[in-house]
């Protein structure tokens, strides 16, 4: 995508979430945890992958997908800052009988990282199939069915259209202190890279907060990515009940496919990038503020990415 897509849209609407981010997947489990949410959401994307794959190869898989899901679709999932088994610390717990998933909050703060994709997702069938009473000891069928899907890296914040087609994904991010840490993940679709949605989530103290918006609420929005010279350029500004903003201004190098936190942490040991003034990104803190309540922010990177 060698040039610049910029779009202006009309009508201001509010489109806010609760600060507990109430968006899981399916119409169950607990809507009020973020922890689970993202959970779910990447059971459902592994699943809508799975799904795909059937239909393209007209082969079946050796696990009934029907099955899995309606254990996801019938399972509470809900999350606790530790989780232990028999004594040992695990990254879920599940109770088929009843229908229920304990996540571990520590342990799932690692898996979201993007470059952790992979294990991520491994854990998250692995759970499933226990709900759904298919025996993955060992991670005999879970593992293999990841390694056949071969999904490229990417945070679980995000989430896919109803056709399951993801075609653009931007995530910017920044380091408020060593406590604060803020993410935003705008998705575009169609062609033309048409902005849909977006989310901001604010991590601080193991506690995740945060809020989504939607087209409506954006006045200005483009995007670029030069694979020529690993660059990116993004640009947004949108304003949540036609008051509190969110906007961002950045022009630098594609960190696709990285851990932003780590790439921060990296980028911080040199003063020049603490110096930065060129990148810019202002947010509103959330439901709980005021409207003028704003991070601004100068040391951000962002990433963009495509997928067909």
């Amino acid at each position: 995508m060698n040039f610049i897509k910029v779009i202006f849209l009309g009508t201001l609407m509010l489109s806010l979430f609760s600060m507990q981010l109430a968006f899981a997947g399916f119409d169950s489990g607990n809507a009020g945890d973020a922890y689970a949410a993202e959970f779910i959401n990447s059971g459902r994307d592994i699943l809508q992958r799975l799904e795909k794959h059937e239909s393209k190869t007209g082969q079946k898989l050796a696990v009934n997908l029907y099955i899995l899901r309606k254990a996801m679709e019938q399972t509470k999932v809900t999350s606790q800052e530790t989780v232990f088994l028999d004594g040992l610390e695990r990254d879920a717990v599940n109770y088929p009988e009843q229908k229920l998933l304990i996540i571990n909050r520590k342990r799932w703060l690692d898996l979201r990282k993007s470059s952790e994709t992979k294990a991520r997702l491994t854990v998250v069938l692995h759970e499933f199939m226990w709900l759904a009473k298919i025996d993955d000891t060992n991670f005999k069928e879970s593992s293999p069915l990841i390694e056949l899907l071969n999904v490229p890296l990417y945070n679980p914040s995000v989430w896919r259209n109803e056709s399951g087609t993801l075609f653009s994904r931007i995530e910017c991010a920044a380091r408020i202190d060593a406590k604060t840490y803020i993410e935003i993940h705008l998705e575009t679709v169609g062609a033309t890279q048409t902005f849909d949605q977006g989310e901001v989530k604010i991590f601080k103290n193991n506690n995740v907060v945060g809020y989504r918006f939607k087209k409506e609420d954006v006045s200005q929005f483009f995007e670029n990515e030069d694979s020529t010279d690993d660059s990116a350029v993004v640009g947004l500004k949108a304003y949540i009940a036609g008051q509190s903003i969110i906007s961002i201004n950045y022009s630098g190098s594609n960190y696709v496919d990285q851990d932003l936190l780590a790439v921060i942490l990296e980028k911080e040991k040199d003063q020049s990038f603490a110096n930065e003034t060129k990148n810019k990104m202002i947010l509103w803190k959330g439901p709980s503020y005021d409207t003028e309540d704003v991070y601004n922010l100068k040391n951000i990177v962002c990433s963009i990415s495509t997928e067909n």
